[in-house]
This record gives C-alpha cells, sequence and structure tokens, in this order.
C-alpha cells in the first residue's frame, strides 16, 4: 500500500519517530537520580565507542613527549630545551596538568593516563550540570549530554594518550563556564590557559557566552552589553592580563619559551596543502552540534543582532584559523566548545520546549557516527571502539 494513500507521508514518519524517542527520554529523566547517573553512562558511552590506543602511549615514538611530561612534573620551573619540531618543545607553558599531577604525587605514564581518565569523568559530569543549568527541560540535557560522548571533545582520550592534556584544558574551560564566583571563574579560565594556549583563544566565546546569559531576553540584548563589565565578565578580562603576566615572568626569570614552530612557519612548510582538509577538520570539531551553532546564529541574525552574530564568528574563526594552520586540526578545532553552551542560551531565551528537543535529538542523532580525526594534509583517522581495541592488543 501507498503511502499517500495511508496518509503516512515521510514527514509524518519523522515526526513520529522523533516523538517516540523523546518520549523514552522523558520517561528515563524522570526516574530517580536519572540525571545525577547521566554522565556516568555518556562515560561508558564514549569509551566504548572509542577506546584509546593505551599500547601505543609507551612505545618508542610516544617516549620524547612523555618523557618531557614526566620530568615536568617533577619540577615545572625547570626549563629544559627540546628539539624545535616536537611537541615537548609546546610544553614549557602547559604545566597545568603536570603541576597538578606532581603535587598529587603522580610522576608515571600510568599514573597520569589514569589522571586523564579521571578528568573525563569530571568533564562529563561538569558538561552535564551545565546543560542542566542552562536548560529548564532536562530531556535536552540529557540528549545533549548523551551526544557529548559521540565528538572528539567527549572522546579526547584517543588523543589524550599521545602526552596531550586537552581533556583538562575542556574540562576547566567548563568549569569557568559553570563556576558560582567570578573568583572561580578566574581561576578555572587561568588554568585552562595553562594546559594549552588553544584555551585562550577559546576564552573569547566564553566572555560571549556570559554576555549572552546576562539579560533576560534576547531583544533585551544591546552592543553595549558588551561593556557592562559584570564580576564574570571582569573575571575573563582578569584572566588574559594575569596570563600574559606570569608568561611573561616565566619567561625572564627563569627561562621559559615556547620553541616549537610557529603558525606561519608551518604554513610556509605544507605550502597550505593542509586546506584541503581544512572543511572536514571544521566539522570534525563539534560535529552534530554545529546544528546548534548553525541555528543560533540564524536565531541571532533573525532578531537582528548583527553585530552579535559577527562577533560570535569572529569568535569562532579565529580559533579555525588557528585549527588550520596547525598539524592537530581536529583537537584544535574542539576548542570551539565554549560555542555550544553559548548557542544553546541563545536558543533557550528564544525557542519552545518542544523545539529544543526537537534540535537536542537531531544532535545526538548526527553525532551517532564514528569519530574521525583529522590532520596534517591528508590524514583521517577514526577511532576505534573498545572490542575491535581490544582485540587489536591480543594479537
Amino acid at each position: 500500500m501507498e503511502l499517500n494513500r495511508t496518509g503516512m507521508h515521510l514527514g509524518h514518519i519523522l515526526v513520529r519517530g522523533a516523538d517516540g524517542i523523546i518520549g523514552a527520554t522523558v520517561a528515563l529523566v524522570e526516574k530517580r537520580y536519572a540525571m545525577v547517573v547521566m554522565p556516568f553512562l555518556a562515560v561508558i558511552l564514549s569509551l566504548f565507542f572509542a577506546f584509546p590506543s593505551y599500547d601505543v602511549a609507551n612505545k618508542p615514538e610516544m617516549a620524547h613527549s612523555w618523557d618531557a611530561v614526566l620530568l615536568q612534573s617533577h619540577n615545572v620551573l625547570n626549563a629544559v630545551e627540546y628539539d624545535p619540531a616536537s611537541h615537548a618543545a609546546n610544553i614549557a607553558f602547559r604545566f597545568t596538568p603536570t603541576l597538578l599531577g606532581g603535587l598529587s604525587g603522580i610522576h608515571t605514564l600510568t599514573g597520569f593516563l589514569v589522571f586523564q581518565g579521571v578528568a573525563l569523568i569530571v568533564l562529563f559530569v561538569l558538561v552535564g550540570r551545565l546543560f542542566q543549568r542552562l536548560v529548564t527541560d532536562n530531556v535536552v540535557a540529557c540528549l545533549l549530554t548523551l551526544a557529548t560522548a559521540f565528538v572528539f571533545i567527549g572522546n579526547v582520550l584517543c588523543s589524550d594518550y599521545r602526552g596531550f592534556f586537552d581533556v583538562f584544558a575542556f574540562l576547566f574551560l567548563v568549569a569557568g563556564m559553570l563556576a558560582g564566583p567570578s573568583i572561580l571563574t578566574f581561576l578555572f579560565l587561568l588554568l585552562a590557559y595553562f594546559t594549552d594556549e588553544r584555551a585562550l583563544i577559546a576564552s573569547s566565546l566564553v566572555y560571549l557566552f556570559f554576555v549572552f546569559a546576562n539579560p533576560r531576553d534576547l531583544t533585551d540584548l544591546k552592543f553595549k552589553h558588551l561593556f557592562f563589565l559584570n564580576k564574570r565578565l571582569v573575571a575573563v578580562l582578569v584572566s588574559w592580563v594575569v596570563y600574559f603576566g606570569i608568561r611573561s615572568y616565566l619567561s625572564h626569570v627563569f627561562g621559559f619559551r615556547t620553541n616549537a614552530t610557529g603558525l606561519t612557519d608551518y604554513l610556509a612548510l605544507t605550502q597550505g596543502r593542509q586546506i584541503n582538509l581544512a572543511p572536514f577538520a571544521v566539522w570534525t570539531g563539534l560535529e552534530g552540534f554545529w546544528i546548534l551553532v548553525i541555528v543560533a546564529l540564524f536565531v541571532l541574525a533573525y532578531a537582528r543582532k548583527y553585530s552579535f552574530a559577527f562577533l560570535f564568528i569572529l569568535g569562532m574563526g579565529v580559533i579555525i584559523f588557528v585549527a588550520v594552520c596547525v598539524f592537530d586540526m581536529t583537537r584544535s578545532m574542539a576548542y570551539l566548545l565554549p560555542a555550544i553552551f553559548a548557542s544553546l542560551v541563545v536558543l533557550q531565551k528564544t525557542q519552545t520546549e518542544r523545539t529544543l528537543r526537537y534540535i537536542a535529538l537531531g544532535v545526538l542523532l548526527v553525532c551517532l557516527y564514528p569519530t574521525y580525526y583529522a590532520g596534517g594534509t591528508s590524514d583521517i583517522s577514526v577511532f576505534y571502539p573498545m572490542p575491535m581495541q581490544v582485540f587489536r592488543m591480543m594479537r
């Protein structure tokens, strides 16, 4: 029988399917402690569908990066010269994880890998809590928390086992947006900057996040709000000043410096050939969460908040430009993370609960495909699920 004769058009089928999933989610979040358990379920899903290649972490090609990390954990003020082309040459000012690890008595590779795992759990808890704070509907918060388990931000350990600590940078950025007292916002952002400099660039989106969150309604958002410095906006601005002050002090007193190849040098080295991978790399940074961002931009434009739409695009554009200029494009694109929450603030102020649920479900469904990683001029890799990784390691 033809669908038209039964009145069951494709659109009706999709809506009924979406309503069925949303209905099941409503029943789920109404259970006691469901929203408490949800971040931990997201952690399990993340590790099951994208498990790190831990067997590679102690191989010679990773030794140089990890040796530098372990040495720094004993004394973060010890400036060491490394091969300018190596990742180790970048870590002089990225001492937050090694400082925290050293203070916790962690000085081994295994210890830091476990430390990263703990940080991932905390990251998901904070992400889930921030989603719940920004929206009044636990269904939306649940769907978006689960979606995080299927994008690079939630699968970051598949990159961090190489001696990176992006999981800590993401954690502190989210903590800065979630923190109540402005002094905590300042401290968390500062910790993020000294985990990776990309977090400093991403903090411009944190600033916009606080600007968007300030007025009760989007129609009340005025350009002058960019300069009405409440405590949180001041915390962001002060964190920038203090970061550069500390960085200058460490450079002059302790001889800290970054020897690694700069952005322009890398562009000259590759002659811009990595540009061909840029569109895919941009997508891998947020994947399905781009739906939130794009809809939020349309909402800002429709509300004639053109200056804010422009600043939002500009903030993301700087991160995208920097990401395209370096080898690890996907992990750099993932520092667009604050844009997710800034977009959600805009949508929460303008959209109905039903619309937000459909958008959140769309984000989750788009995020379900395997996580891909783009880097260099033509390198694309996929993060493998735990069963495949275990089978590979047992061979």
